[in-house]
């Protein structure tokens, strides 16, 4: 284990690593605390309340704020930010294998975590309200590839079938290749915010009553599969998550949820093209993104499809991933509106899009949504159309 903290120390850049957790720069400090969770140093010192030290060799980050005062070195901040604040012996090698994910540490063999990790609350704890961009990564970092749970691979194959077009193990393959989703354990121990209708989104089964007043006793309860929101910067902002059940429809089930505040205006899915896009890593069309093994060439156009279920078809196609690529965006009620919806056409203009394809659904409420859309698209310069009118979406 030496060499693996030796490197983490000469590896691992304390306030990278506080930003990975959530922290942002506030004044001269960082805020807020991965301990107690403060924002500020007190009512009269606005400042960050996290101070980053160096001591010879040693770098680590302390709370100056009265009343918390942990102070911890480069190691046990990145067990802090792999979930593991006191980590015992057995958990180095979840440790381990969360750093050299992100290139702090090479990997080893035998350190890698097992399979069927529990789920735990995340370092930083989150109020019911609100997740934190740092909780909803730690949670997706702990679910499990899609094609491990039966039920959302069912479910796959359930919205395949719908579509009457497409191989659904291939579209398995590029979901789980490409990381497009993953899936919780049933019964996972998940934060307070993963929670709805009094249950938590690992749950399996039907409502039976307990749990908060008015939810609909034998609705279906469980939001397992986990789908990432990114900001208008590309940027991880929080998860929202749907529903595997494919039995008959019920008034009172909710399919897809995210938690309050979680996934703001102007936060959408996207394929890992258009993350490219959205932080400015290409430009044009005929740029080259190289992604794993392969380079992919961007056609210049844009798909935002409607709805989780429609992004995940879209972006996990096998016809994705031939011929000049297409970003694909995801978007939901109340994504792509007011400054957010403007701040997502900012950045498709300056990426130089040739084009949108806008596929809401085909009725007066997707065609209103689809005319909202455009309108901010064409405010800064940039073509688009609704797929029904361009016949079709991509």
């Amino acid at each position: 284990m030496g060499s693996f903290f030796e490197e983490l120390r000469q590896r691992a850049d304390v306030a990278a690593v506080l930003a990975e957790m959530g922290a942002t720069r506030r004044r001269d400090r960082w805020s807020p605390c991965p301990a107690c969770g403060e924002a500020v140093t007190s009512r009269a010192d606005k400042r960050g309340p996290v101070r980053t030290w160096r001591k010879g060799d040693a770098r680590g980050w302390a709370c100056v704020r009265g009343g918390c005062g942990r102070s911890e070195d480069v190691v046990a901040t990145v067990a802090r930010a792999a979930g593991y604040p006191e980590p015992k012996p057995e958990d180095w090698g979840h440790v381990q294998a969360w750093a050299a994910a992100r290139g702090l540490c090479s990997p080893r063999e035998g350190w890698a975590a097992p399979a069927g990790v529990r789920l735990a609350p995340p370092v930083v704890e989150a109020p019911r309200e609100y997740a934190p961009a740092a909780a909803a990564r730690w949670v997706w970092d702990h679910a499990l590839a899609v094609d491990s749970d039966p039920a959302a691979v069912a479910w796959l194959a359930d919205r395949v079938a719908r579509e009457g077009d497409g191989d659904a193990e291939a579209v398995l393959r590029r979901v789980v290749a490409t990381d497009l989703a993953r899936v919780l354990p049933v019964g996972a121990e998940v934060p307070k915010w993963a929670r709805c209708q009094g249950y938590p989104w690992s749950a399996d089964g039907l409502h039976d009553g307990r749990g908060e007043q008015g939810a609909a006793v034998g609705a279906p309860v469980g939001w397992r599969l986990l789908l990432r929101a990114w900001g208008p910067d590309g940027a991880l902002v929080g998860l929202r998550a749907r529903s595997l059940w494919t039995g008959p429809r019920h008034p009172g089930h909710r399919k897809e949820i995210a938690p309050i505040g979680g996934t703001p205006p102007g936060s959408v899915y996207a394929c890992g093209l258009a993350r490219a896009l959205l932080q400015g890593r290409i430009v044009g069309p005929g740029a080259v993104l190289r992604a794993r093994d392969r380079e992919v060439v961007w056609s210049g156009a844009v798909v935002v499809r409607e709805g989780g279920p429609d992004w995940l078809l879209s972006a996990g196609s096998p016809a994705a991933a031939q011929g000049p690529a297409v970003a694909t965006i995801g978007i939901w009620a109340g994504a792509w509106v007011g400054e957010g919806g403007a701040a997502l056409a900012g950045r498709l203009r300056a990426a130089r899009v040739a084009r949108v394809l806008v596929a809401t659904d085909p009725d007066e409420a997707g065609r209103r949504y689809a005319d909202q859309i455009g309108g901010s698209l064409a405010a800064v310069g940039v073509p688009w159309v609704w797929a029904h009118d361009a016949g079709g979406g991509q």
